[in-house]
């Protein structure tokens, strides 16, 4: 006896809330579905305004990094931007600012440190 996992996959468009709806073996499977349907993945913007890095395949390519977009979105769909990171690295950033900051202002009251 063998055991096959099935999943119900429902991919909905970032443009308009259409969705692409079917059982497949995993997502890639059911994006792969999805192209051959019209559907396209579209790569997010980074917050510098360049698009993100993405995969050959559809397989290769992470599902955070794309917006699913319907055949009737395509023509007119403009990207979304992916959130900055918040994380360990851009919080010390964010000290180091307002720690320059702060120096600068007390130097111009005459305090060094």
């Amino acid at each position: 006896m063998a055991i096959k996992t099935i999943y119900r996959v429902i991919l909905n468009c970032d443009g308009c809330d259409a969705s692409f709806a079917g059982l497949y073996e995993n997502a890639v499977a059911a994006r792969t579905a999805a192209a051959a349907e019209g559907w396209t993945l579209v790569p997010k913007l980074r917050a510098n305004g360049k698009f993100v890095m993405v995969g050959r395949t559809i397989a290769e390519t992470a599902p955070q990094n794309v917006n699913d977009v319907c055949p009737a979105c395509k023509p007119t769909f403009e990207p979304r931007r992916i959130a900055p990171r918040k994380g360990g690295g851009q919080f010390v950033m964010d000290l180091k600012e307002d720690n320059l900051r702060m120096r600068e202002e007390l130097a111009k009251r005459g305090i060094y440190l």
